[in-house]
């Protein structure tokens, strides 16, 4: 891996020698680029990341950028990234907490087949599976409510187009809410009525997923939607993760998502860990006021549902930890680094968590090495 003078490059690689090799890549700014221009920075950051797909042999199937001044610097992101029509792409207004005015996360394969889909979905396709991707969705309408349910009414229909529903397919959602203390019940409660259309319950399952504070450069849009989703998915490969001894079901306090959730590959195993916060059993706010508390719970809680997944924190190929107030930045990456040192992939940027009595939020994805009866990846 080339060092870059201005960029830190993080890897968290699945290695495999006869299949798919994944690799998750995190690029922030380093300390030594924060002086340059955004025009500077973005340039700095393409060009060492066009250097690592190179070197890794690897095509990107997805890529979130975290901006901090979305209108002022997202027209300038897509002068690169509409010149690369074959993966999904997503830009929101999360500033890096570090320093710099912009990071990036890609999901990297070896070995795929990639395309735009008919319907506005990207395709990765490999052996039994296609991965299917999108990013940046938001749609014109009054009001989030009214967003979130078009935009996963439009999804529900791309998703039919590629063979696929909602309940079967989709592994993971990600819901980007721009000014969260006021706008995140809308989108709870369209959540929860679409799903009830899809036969999702709390009786039968729920998606993992994150609802976390963001803005796109259109300040009308109040919500932006990524999501995952995997067609070609047998009976038994899907488990999702519960951690009770931690953490309570979200439809004990009306919302409706999955603490995280295990896919098990003929030659590996995902797990998808949702955002985290420090709560209680009870689906309670744990250490009120103590960000460093917090991220202790948010670990412990985390460390549950990954050794329920049969996987560990050394399995853990990207973290990102969101914090509420940025001035908390110096302590949680310092504590970040005393437990973790260099061998976890993370970012941490700024955005409001959907309780503002929850300073901090972390999500990751896992994998490791596994032998099933199933396709191979």
């Amino acid at each position: 891996m080339t060092p870059h003078p201005y960029i830190d490059i993080q890897l968290g690689t699945l290695p495999c020698t006869e299949g798919v090799t994944e690799s998750h890549a995190l690029l922030s700014i380093a300390p030594a680029g924060f002086t340059l221009t955004y025009e500077e920075q973005l340039k700095a950051l393409m060009e060492a990341f066009d250097t690592l797909r190179r070197e890794l042999g690897a095509q990107p199937v997805f890529k979130r950028y975290f901006m901090s001044d979305a209108a002022n610097q997202f027209p300038g992101l897509m002068n690169y990234e509409l010149e690369s029509p074959d993966y999904a792409v997503s830009a929101v207004q999360q500033p890096p907490a570090g320093g710099g005015k912009l990071a990036l996360w890609a999901w990297l394969m070896t070995g795929v087949q990639t395309r735009a889909c008919p319907g506005g979905l990207f395709e990765a396709a490999h052996g039994s599976y296609r991965h299917l991707w999108s990013g940046g969705n938001s749609i014109d309408a009054q009001g989030s409510e009214a967003q979130t349910k078009l935009l996963l009414n439009d999804y529900v229909m791309q998703l039919l187009g590629e063979g696929c529903t909602l309940e079967a397919n989709c592994l993971r959602t990600w819901f980007f809410i721009n000014d969260i203390d006021n706008n995140y019940p809308g989108v709870v409660g369209a959540r929860n009525d679409v799903f009830r259309t899809q036969n999702m319950s709390d009786r039968t399952h729920f998606i993992a997923s994150t609802g976390i504070g963001g803005r796109q450069n259109n300040p009308k849009v109040l919500v932006q939607l990524d999501n995952y989703a995997v067609a070609g998915l047998q009976r038994g490969q899907l488990r999702y993760l519960y951690a009770p001894a931690h953490l309570s079901r979200t439809s004990r306090y009306g919302v409706s998502f999955e603490r995280g959730v295990q896919v098990d590959y003929g030659d590996r195993r995902h797990v998808f860990v949702s955002g985290t916060a420090s709560a209680s059993p009870q689906g309670e706010i744990m250490h009120a006021g103590d960000v460093a508390a917090q991220c202790r719970r948010v670990w412990d809680n985390i460390g549950a549902l990954l050794a329920e997944g049969g996987t560990g924190w050394a399995d853990v190929k990207m973290l990102i930890c969101y914090l509420r107030d940025r001035a908390d930045a110096p302590l949680v990456g310092r504590m970040l680094a005393e437990r973790f040192g260099p061998s976890l992939p993370r970012l941490v940027v700024q955005a409001g968590v959907c309780r503002p009595g929850w300073l901090v939020e972390m999500e990751c994805i896992a994998a490791r090495p596994l032998h099933t009866a199933f396709a191979p990846l």
